[in-house]
Protein backbone atom coordinates (compact mmCIF):
# COMPACT_ATOMS: atom_id res chain seq x y z
CA UNK A 1 0.00 0.00 0.00
CA UNK A 2 1.33 3.43 -1.30
CA UNK A 3 1.00 6.16 1.29
CA UNK A 4 1.52 9.60 -0.29
CA UNK A 5 3.42 12.96 1.91
CA UNK A 6 -0.22 14.50 1.41
CA UNK A 7 -1.58 11.64 3.72
CA UNK A 8 0.95 12.06 6.32
CA UNK A 9 -0.12 15.49 6.07
CA UNK A 10 -3.71 14.95 6.70
CA UNK A 11 -3.21 12.64 9.54
CA UNK A 12 -0.98 15.12 11.09
CA UNK A 13 -3.74 17.59 10.54
CA UNK A 14 -6.12 15.47 12.57
CA UNK A 15 -3.96 14.81 14.95
CA UNK A 16 -2.64 18.91 15.52
CA UNK A 17 0.95 18.09 15.32
CA UNK A 18 2.81 20.28 13.05
CA UNK A 19 5.61 17.89 10.78
CA UNK A 20 8.52 19.26 8.62
CA UNK A 21 8.51 18.29 4.99
CA UNK A 22 11.46 15.25 6.00
CA UNK A 23 9.80 14.53 8.99
CA UNK A 24 6.62 13.86 6.49
CA UNK A 25 9.26 11.74 3.96
CA UNK A 26 10.17 10.02 7.48
CA UNK A 27 7.12 8.90 8.66
CA UNK A 28 5.65 7.63 4.86
CA UNK A 29 8.93 5.42 5.20
CA UNK A 30 7.80 4.15 8.56
CA UNK A 31 4.98 3.58 8.04
CA UNK A 32 5.21 2.20 4.56
CA UNK A 33 7.47 -1.01 6.48
CA UNK A 34 4.94 -1.32 8.67
CA UNK A 35 2.26 -1.98 6.94
CA UNK A 36 4.64 -3.96 4.47
CA UNK A 37 5.15 -6.22 6.94
CA UNK A 38 1.43 -6.79 7.98
CA UNK A 39 0.85 -7.84 4.68
CA UNK A 40 2.78 -10.50 5.39
CA UNK A 41 1.03 -11.53 8.62
CA UNK A 42 -2.08 -11.50 6.32
CA UNK A 43 -0.41 -13.93 3.87
CA UNK A 44 -0.09 -16.81 6.55
CA UNK A 45 -2.38 -19.73 6.69
CA UNK A 46 -3.75 -19.73 10.29
CA UNK A 47 -6.75 -21.86 10.04
CA UNK A 48 -5.72 -24.59 12.17
CA UNK A 49 -4.36 -22.26 14.91
CA UNK A 50 -6.51 -21.72 17.90
CA UNK A 51 -6.81 -17.94 18.92
CA UNK A 52 -4.98 -16.70 22.37
CA UNK A 53 -6.62 -14.62 24.41
CA UNK A 54 -3.57 -14.15 27.03
CA UNK A 55 -0.53 -15.38 27.35
CA UNK A 56 -0.41 -16.70 30.91
CA UNK A 57 -1.78 -19.33 32.34
CA UNK A 58 -5.63 -19.25 33.19
CA UNK A 59 -5.05 -19.06 36.93
CA UNK A 60 -5.69 -15.65 38.96
CA UNK A 61 -3.45 -15.18 41.16
CA UNK A 62 -4.75 -12.19 43.32
CA UNK A 63 -4.45 -12.45 46.99
CA UNK A 64 -7.02 -12.88 49.77
CA UNK A 65 -8.77 -10.07 50.52
CA UNK A 66 -8.72 -9.44 53.90
CA UNK A 67 -8.62 -6.08 56.04
CA UNK A 68 -5.17 -5.55 57.57
CA UNK A 69 -3.63 -2.26 59.34
CA UNK A 70 -3.15 0.94 56.71
CA UNK A 71 -0.44 3.21 57.16
CA UNK A 72 -0.66 6.51 59.40
CA UNK A 73 -0.33 10.15 57.65
CA UNK A 74 2.05 10.76 60.22
CA UNK A 75 4.47 7.71 59.06
CA UNK A 76 3.27 8.43 55.67
CA UNK A 77 4.68 12.02 55.39
CA UNK A 78 8.41 11.44 57.26
CA UNK A 79 10.23 10.79 54.21
CA UNK A 80 8.11 13.36 51.91
CA UNK A 81 10.23 16.50 51.10
CA UNK A 82 7.69 19.09 51.26
CA UNK A 83 4.19 19.01 53.22
CA UNK A 84 1.84 20.73 54.23
CA UNK A 85 -1.54 20.26 56.76
CA UNK A 86 -0.87 16.43 56.26
CA UNK A 87 -0.77 16.43 52.04
CA UNK A 88 2.36 15.87 49.83
CA UNK A 89 3.05 19.64 48.18
CA UNK A 90 4.62 19.18 44.74
CA UNK A 91 5.84 21.12 41.83
CA UNK A 92 3.20 23.01 39.28
CA UNK A 93 3.63 21.32 36.21
CA UNK A 94 0.60 23.45 34.36
CA UNK A 95 0.50 26.33 33.23
CA UNK A 96 -2.63 28.31 32.81
CA UNK A 97 -1.93 29.23 29.10
CA UNK A 98 -1.18 25.83 28.65
CA UNK A 99 -4.84 24.24 29.47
Amino acid sequence: MHISEKDIGQLAKLMNIKVTEQEKRTIRKHIESFLSYVSILKEQDLDDIQPTYSVQPDVQTLREDKIEESLLRKKGLINVPDNKNGFIRVPKIINKNER
